[in-house]
């Protein structure tokens, strides 16, 4: 997701990233690194913040394809 990237550029990165040029690498372990810290080391629920976005899964639970694909 574009606002994802730029997000995880600035604040993880602390560099500009080009949401468009899939070349960039890093910007995906650096956002799930950062949920991890967030989760305070809950993994499963890092990875269901990944897919569905932490604040969601906070406020309104693991959605039904969220837990399938935190499951996988």
């Amino acid at each position: 997701m574009p606002e994802t990237g730029r997000f995880t550029g600035e604040i993880i990165l602390q560099r500009a990233v080009d949401t468009a040029n899939s070349s960039q690498r890093g910007g995906g372990r650096g956002f799930l690194a950062y949920l991890v810290r967030e989760a305070k080391g809950d993994v499963p629920l890092a990875v269901a913040g990944y897919y569905q976005g932490l604040r969601s899964v906070r406020q309104k639970g693991m959605q039904a394809d969220t837990k399938r694909y935190v499951a996988t």
